[in-house]
């Protein structure tokens, strides 16, 4: 299975005990095929560094760890399902819409979105793999959502576009982390098979908050909350500036 973190905070922070105690989860579970870390610099402008290795191994992880501080974090270790072992093929990605850089990490499978195709910007180099069209996807009905709902809210526009998700690839999984680097989106999907849990820890620190999110359950010895659909077929979280903002239900079953 691959595995997703993300870290949201109320002001820049180093993320150097959260990403090498993700690194050793991922590492006991198998996660052996690839690790990305994006961020955002203080203008706003996201960066994403990937590599087709071993987290616990690299060395670059564990520099990365020590010495980048940012708002927003979205890590990713990958065990691979379908496509090559490489660096293209590693999470997170980018895309920019509406002004931001957006990041986006996947867990889950969608063998029929590879096929799809955006009249929008495309992300390159990797053809025949699920995670980037399903970005795609999501941009594009985020974008149509709000071009018709002129009072819509982002909230509602990423919710709407979930929900469209399932509704032309039912057969898909759909567990992710999307960020516009003011606001972090978590999705859990109920038909996940091995992940179907997302596990949330607020942090109040002496100068700020903190909140972390991740398929992992036990990361640390703290009291994590775990969060999962109860009568929708996914649960999407809300966070911003170390606090969960919202926690809603997608296509909710009558």
């Amino acid at each position: 299975m691959c595995d997703l973190l993300g870290l949201c905070f109320s002001r820049f922070y180093m993320a150097s005990r959260s990403l090498p105690l993700f690194a050793g989860a991922g590492m006991r579970r198998g996660d052996m095929d690839g690790w990305g870390i994006g961020f955002y610099f203080p203008d706003g402008s996201a960066h994403v560094e990937k590599c087709a290795e071993e987290a616990w191994t690299s060395e670059k992880y564990q520099v990365l760890a020590r010495v980048v501080k940012s708002n927003v974090f979205i890590a990713h270790l990958r065990l691979a399902s379908r496509g090559r072992v490489c660096d293209e093929f590693c999470h997170p990605f980018k895309l920019h819409f509406r002004g931001r850089d957006w990041l986006f990490a996947h867990n889950g499978d969608c063998s029929a979105i590879v096929n799809y195709r955006t009249s929008g910007e495309r992300i390159p180099g990797v053809e025949g793999q699920d995670s980037p069209r399903i970005f795609e996807f999501l941009r594009d009905h985020i974008l149509r959502y709000l071009q018709r709902n002129r009072k819509g809210s982002l909230i509602g526009a990423v919710k709407w576009a979930t929900e469209k998700l399932f509704e032309e690839y039912p057969n898909g999984t759909f567990n992710f982390l999307l960020t516009n680097g003011d606001v972090l989106f978590a999705h859990v999907d109920r038909r996940h098979s091995l992940n179907n849990n997302l596990y949330v820890l607020r942090r109040e620190k002496e100068d700020g908050l903190a909140i972390l999110v991740t398929t992992i359950n036990g990361l640390t010895r703290e009291a994590w909350t775990k969060f999962f659909p109860i009568r929708g077929r996914g649960k999407l979280l809300v966070m911003s500036e170390g606090e969960l903002l919202y926690n809603i239900e997608t296509q909710t079953f009558s």
